[in-house]
């Protein structure tokens, strides 16, 4: 791909470092100073473990001082050189004067690491010798772009400029500023959201050509290699992410076939091949180029996430591992990944929503709407984008966010019934030219704007007879009774009902797509009428509520009112609201 097409393909804040700039000055420009350094250390904390230069240390910690005054940022332990990395985070390095106390601070730090000589003995001694110091390599992250400030810094006199002369002379000094991270930053875009444009894959016994379909066998490290050059960008179209180890937790429903399949591979990776169902490439072409090798063009794995992330994670095993692969030559992705999909445990309602709602998809199109989606499988690389924005979402809100509006009834938030989502009518929608980005924006703005509303309402709510019967809605475990508020309320500020569906696709794609341009036109311009529905939506919900009996534990009575919740009729919630907006504005 060339450069300027694939450029192209970056969201707006990516394209330049002006841009960059732009961006990090519309997330941290109006933090507090403090807060803007913490955000940009958090940036910097998530970005140096997957920086080539820092591969031999080990990830860093902040500093016990929390303080960004005093040299050192983030540190890392001691590795097996006997080197140790300290980083200096700036958000913004505005002159050399400012660079030279950096490296000022540097110095200072490396001189309090040098034990002082005891006292009491009458001839100095080399203590050095008698203590091992780690030797210390630093770093600096910023934001700002150096290459100006570091030409005038190399000519001048400053006080610490044969110090940095030092630092450099021994490799031990490495400067990471805007141009730089605006380049990290495009790579870990690249192999988070980007469909590889060719890939190169090889089989150890040849590839089977039936029609459209390849089949052959490859050996784990070559796909652990793809891994290492691709990314997450991989299994793009790939229905789940990896279900284990790296999301930091393990999902019960999956952790046992993940454990299973990496104690294969640690412990008798010869026989990978014959306990492992293997995984499924979809691609828009594919050529043999002789050595048993096939070039994919835009290929990705749509089923087989679980095996190839652990094989990745292994550390053990994958040169010896075999895997069956399929690759079917494609340009339909979903018919294949569903099909594919059937077998694994994975719930009917996440395939029926995949193509319009996966992590990945959200992940790309958030990120160039300006916000971060956060989900317990999210990558590294994910992670980092997500570091560079304020506004976070959490992807199973999402979820429900698009149950409670695509579905027959928004009660379907409760059940996730696939039979009562309304398919055609999504399929209708995203099939309008430009219309996948307009709906996530408007989803992803009612998301934003119910938070706020929401805290807004735990303020206003807060009388100790009742509040405490109502503390799920504000939990961040419990998000379908505040999706169910937000639909709510977002159909009452608009004043339609959405629960009363056409049978026809094509009426119902109409009427809905109305809805979702009312939506975004409020949220945008007035907010603040939302938020007022939201309050009359949480009144009328936990006015309804309180019939049930308050008189058994809190088990029981949560047991109660969710099923209450679940079963209420929409349409009577939703005129309930209107009369108390009606009376609202009546009475101001």
């Amino acid at each position: 791909m060339d450069t300027k097409n694939e450029c192209n393909q970056f969201p707006e804040f990516l394209r330049s470092f002006e841009n960059l700039t732009a961006h990090f000055d519309e997330h941290f420009g109006s933090l507090g100073s403090n807060e803007r350094g913490d955000s940009f250390l958090n940036l910097s904390e998530k970005l140096i473990p997957l920086i080539e230069d820092f591969s031999n240390f080990p990830p860093p910690t902040p500093s016990e001082k929390k303080t960004h005054d005093s040299g050192v940022d983030l540190l890392t332990t001691e590795n097996l050189d006997g080197h140790k990395l300290c980083v200096q985070s700036k958000y913004k390095i505005r002159d050399k004067a400012e660079f030279d106390s950096i490296i000022s601070k540097f110095r200072d730090f490396e001189n309090k690491l040098k034990p002082l000589p005891k006292q009491g003995d009458l001839f100095e001694k080399d203590y050095n010798q008698e203590i091992i110091i780690p030797i210390p390599e630093y770093a600096i992250t910023t934001s700002s772009k150096l290459e100006g400030i570091l030409n005038r810094y190399i000519h001048s006199t400053l006080a610490s400029k044969s110090y940095y002369d030092t630092l450099l002379s021994e490799k031990r000094l490495i400067i990471i500023d805007g141009p730089k991270i605006l380049k990290l930053l495009q790579q870990l875009y690249r192999k988070s959201n980007l469909i590889p444009s060719n890939i190169e894959i090889r089989s150890t016994k040849g590839w089977l050509d039936i029609g459209d379909v390849y089949i052959g066998v490859v050996s784990g490290q070559d796909l652990k290699g793809l891994y290492s050059l691709h990314g997450d960008a991989l299994f793009f179209e790939n229905i789940r992410d990896f279900l284990g180890v790296t999301s930091g937790r393990i999902v019960k429903t999956r952790s046992t076939v993940n454990q299973e399949i990496i104690n294969t591979i640690s412990n008798e990776p010869r026989r990978m091949l014959s306990r492992n169902n293997g995984i499924v490439f979809r691609a828009v072409s594919a050529s043999p180029n002789g050595q048993n090798k096939l070039n994919l063009e835009k290929a990705a794995i749509v089923n087989g996430c679980q095996t190839t992330m652990s094989l990745v994670h292994s550390l053990a095993g994958p040169n010896e591992c075999q895997v069956l692969v399929k690759v079917v030559v494609t340009e339909d992705a979903w018919d294949i990944a569903k099909a594919a999909n059937y077998q694994n445990e994975v719930a009917r309602i996440d395939l029926d929503l995949a193509r319009f709602l996966r992590p990945q998809l959200v992940r790309r199109i958030a990120t160039s709407l300006g916000y971060a989606i956060e989900s317990n499988s999210a990558s590294n690389a994910s992670a980092v984008l997500n570091a560079i924005y304020q506004y976070k979402i959490d992807y199973d809100e999402l979820k429900l966010f698009y149950l409670g509006i695509f579905s027959r009834k928004p009660n379907n938030i409760f059940d996730a019934n696939y039979t009562e989502l309304r398919v055609d009518v999504l399929e209708s929608l995203y099939d309008m030219a430009d219309n996948e980005e307009k709906i996530f924006s408007v989803i992803l703005i009612l998301l934003k704007e119910s938070r706020n509303a929401l805290t807004a309402c735990e303020k206003i709510f807060s009388g100790e007879e009742y509040s405490h019967l109502f503390k799920r809605f504000y939990k961040d475990d419990k998000p379908r009774y505040r999706s169910f508020l937000a639909v709510a309320a977002a159909c009452a500020t608009v004043r339609q009902d959405i629960s009363s569906r056409e049978a026809s696709t094509e009426d119902e794609t109409s009427r809905m797509s109305h809805f979702l341009a009312d939506c975004r036109r409020i949220l945008e311009n007035d907010p603040k009428d939302y938020h007022r529905s939201y309050k009359n939506a949480f009144a009328t919900v936990a006015d309804t509520l309180l019939d049930v009996d308050c008189s058994k534990g809190d088990e029981i009575i949560y047991q109660n009112m969710f099923n209450k919740m679940s079963n209420m009729s929409f349409s009577s919630v939703y005129k309930r609201i209107l009369i108390r907006i009606d009376a609202d504005r009546d009475s101001r």
